[in-house]
């Protein structure tokens, strides 16, 4: 044969095999024959002839990221070929049509390294879909040590950045942060695997306990999703009775889902005056509304629908601080310019939506967020493009070559542009009215309560005669009270409790208000809150108030615990979820719960108060307002810290902490209070602060605890702490300092090991002291 016959036989061959590769890559058809024709030896070997095909356009780009020095993290994985051949294998067939199910999802043992991490993981495959796994280039979930968190993380997702969009799914989660959504946080960073650059990916951690943990809710929340092993399953509705089965926790193996069924029976069977009236106390109608603006500012509703399928990216939290579902704006996309706004939003924002003052809510809610942030978003991709444009140019695992690339990011900020002018085309989109089931409300015991919050005031009166009404809401008036079942007063008014008023509570009995409370005793007549006989009774907790003041002096209150109402886990005796309250001159004592006084998500103002003997925390603070004050209280032997901070920036002035079985004050979780003139003496520690909390504390005595000043690392996913102190005492404790190294202390003027003159205190604290 001549060598120019065997030339052109050798160029048809090539022609035919690019053929058929470009058929079976390119064209959905031929999807079923790709994973046969991808383990075929022959195939296997002109692949990388393929991808070198594609990508020859990117030779043009060479001297733009030739000598380009990424800033990127590098993350370096390695695998042993047995191991990625088990990945493989679990593949589904054909692997580029199937969906990833948990049969699929094999974990196998690898190398992971960073500048500053190696340990041993587990990782595996992840994404329903086969773009994410089909290639190449592969999406990863990577699991690490639980006794070696990386970065405070258990599980960390590695997504192809194309799946994601590049720069929309973050510019989607910066919108989402700008209207306070809890969103995760993301990154992109470069990978190698096996030594070999796979490129740059988006970085987010996954669905665990630790990334609660980082959040503004409480940590006894449950994550909310739909089970990835169902979807695809079934057409029905997750927002039924029956939809139950599709959801699952991603926190918990045994989750208790009662909270999803509250929500799907009063969604499904509450006509709208009903809904109107329960739905506020189950589900955070801002965040929602918020949540809707994103996704049209998208033109889409990705992961929306309520088939099992179409809601596969819904994902919310049910927070047990305020007992209320918050959304979690998770995978938003962009739609395609020609299939705009044709998914449907879920039942329960449709329902929303029908509700015409929340509809106008929403509506001003897009139209205030573009008159505001139209520019800052476009700001946000081309700083985008600017940071990270030559990382991808240089990534040559990335599917698309550099042509592509660049015209998809172009096209992408055309979208962008143009749904924030189209969405306000769409504020009166009508969709498909929901059906409502013609079935009374079946609602958990645990939230059989909702009803009465949506009482009247006129029905409450009727329902409990111990009450009254006048003009400015209801009155407890002065006198003997006794309370052997829970009272709950209804949303939408207020409550005064007159001076002289003695509530007798049953054992587990609490007293739950959605409206202000006014409680002012005197000193002739205090205001008292007793157990009617030796067992401790549940709480007295005002939820959801929000500015609207509760005020409270001269209150005494002894023997009460904690509870679950509503779906919120209720901690402390007196308890004020999303509520403010003014404390003044009251005194509390042999409280049986977590806490004496909690409050969540509220502002306080705590002055002048006792708390004696209690079980456990006397004052805990979780995400306080950043004026709440605790000043010129008396913390006397209990059982766990005088003052107890998570997230808290707040001040603590002026107080007197003695005899703590745990901490006088423990500062946690970044929080940053200022900490003047406190007398903190006989407790385990005097001040702990811990997990990237920061504190400065000024003319303090801290003296006779067993460790005056601590600093460290209680939770892996979080770090150190940091005290900066001066103008203060520390003295006769058994251990002055004691911190790790992540933390730091800095004392300056002041007396440390020298004894300090008490005379201008009281002799009571004197003898307690010495």
């Amino acid at each position: 044969m001549s060598l120019a016959r065997r030339k052109r036989k050798k160029l048809i061959l090539t022609i035919i095999t690019i053929s058929i590769l470009v058929l079976v890559f390119l064209f959905p058809l031929a999807y079923h024959y790709r994973i046969v024709l991808i383990r075929h030896p022959l195939v296997a070997q002109l692949v990388p002839l393929y991808r070198s095909l594609i990508k020859f356009p990117d030779l043009l780009f060479l001297p733009r990221y030739a000598f380009f020095d990424s800033q990127l993290e590098t993350y370096k994985i390695n695998i042993s070929i047995k191991d990625i051949r088990r990945l493989d294998m679990a593949l589904p067939v054909p692997f580029s049509g199937g969906e990833l199910e948990d049969d699929n999802k094999v974990w196998v043992s690898a190398d992971f390294k960073t500048d500053d991490y190696q340990d041993r993981v587990k990782i595996r495959y992840r994404g329903t879909i086969a773009n994410h796994w089909n290639s190449y280039k592969k999406s990863f979930l990577v699991k690490f040590p639980k006794d070696h968190l990386f970065k405070g993380m258990r599980e960390l997702n590695l997504v192809i950045p194309d799946d994601r969009l590049y720069f929309i799914e973050p510019l989607n989660n910066y919108r989402a942060k700008k209207l306070d959504l809890i969103v995760p946080d993301s990154s992109n960073v470069k990978v190698s695997i096996n030594g070999v650059d796979h490129g740059v990916y988006l970085v987010f951690e996954h669905w665990t306990q630790e990334w609660l943990e980082k959040q503004p809710v409480s940590n006894n929340s449950l994550i909310l999703g739909i089970g990835q092993s169902i979807v695809g399953t079934s057409t029905s509705s997750i927002f039924t009775p029956e939809g139950i089965v599709y959801w699952n926790s991603w926190n918990s193996d045994a989750p208790d889902l009662d909270a999803v069924k509250a929500l799907n029976e009063i969604i499904s069977k509450t006509d709208d005056e009903t809904f109107k009236k329960l739905i506020p106390h189950l589900v955070s109608i801002d965040e929602i509304l918020a949540f809707n603006v994103v996704s049209m500012l998208s033109g889409e509703f990705h992961g929306a629908g309520d088939s099992p399928s179409g809601a596969n990216n819904t994902m919310m939290v049910f927070d047990k601080l305020i007992g209320k579902f918050r959304p979690i704006p998770y995978n938003v996309a962009i739609s395609d310019l020609n299939n705009s706004y044709k998914e449907m939003p879920t039942s329960l924002e449709r329902r929303i939506l029908a509700i015409p003052e929340w509809k106008e809510d929403r509506d001003r809610l897009l139209k205030d967020y573009l008159n505001n942030n139209k520019e800052d978003d476009l700001r946000f991709i081309e700083s985008w493009i600017s940071k990270y444009n030559n990382d991808f140019l240089a990534d040559q695992s990335k599917l698309s070559n550099n042509l592509t690339y660049l015209k998809d990011i172009n096209q992408l900020k055309k979208m962008v542009k143009f749904y924030q002018d189209e969405a306000l085309k769409h504020l009166n989109d009508k969709y498909p009215l929901i059906f409502i089931i013609k079935e009374p409300l079946n609602l958990p015991v645990n939230f059989n309560y909702l009803f009465q919050v949506a009482l009247s005031p006129e029905q409450f009166v009727k329902q409990n005669p111990e009450f009254s009404l006048n003009d400015s809401g209801l009155v407890l008036e002065s006198g003997f009270h006794y309370f052997f079942r829970t009272i709950i007063i209804p949303a939408k008014t207020k409550l005064t409790i007159m001076p002289g008023a003695v509530l007798v509570m049953g054992p587990k009995v609490s007293f739950v208000s959605y409206s202000p409370i006014q409680a002012i005793g005197t000193a002739v007549e205090p205001i008292k809150i007793l157990p009617a006989s030796l067992e401790p009774w549940g709480n007295f907790v005002v939820i959801d108030t929000g500015r609207q003041k509760n005020t409270f002096d001269r209150i005494f209150i002894s023997t009460g615990s904690e509870s679950t109402v509503n779906g919120i886990f209720i901690s402390g005796t007196l308890s004020f979820h999303g509520s403010d309250v003014k404390l003044t001159n009251s005194f509390l004592e042999n409280a049986q719960g977590d806490d004496t006084l909690n409050i969540k998500s509220a502002e306080g103002i705590v002055v002048g108060n006792t708390f004696v003997s209690n079980s456990s925390d006397a004052v805990d603070l979780d995400f306080p307002g950043s004026e709440t004050i605790i000043e010129n209280n008396e913390f006397f032997n209990n059982g766990g810290d005088a003052v107890d901070l998570s997230w808290s920036d707040v001040l603590i002035k002026n107080n007197i902490m003695i005899g703590s079985g745990d901490k006088g004050i423990s500062v946690g979780e970044r929080s940053h209070p200022i900490i003047i003139g406190n007398l903190i003496a006989k407790n385990v520690i005097g001040v702990a602060i811990k997990d990237l909390s920061t504190t400065t504390m000024d003319s303090n005595i801290i003296i006779k605890n067993k460790i005056g000043l601590a600093a460290y690392e209680k939770k892996e996913w979080f770090g150190g702490g940091q005290a900066y102190v001066k103008n203060g005492v520390l003295w006769g404790n058994e251990n002055e300092i004691q911190k790790d190294e992540l933390s730091k202390i800095d004392i300056s003027n002041s007396v440390v090991r020298t004894k300090p003159v008490l005379l201008n205190w009281p002799k009571k604290i004197r003898d307690l002291i010495e």
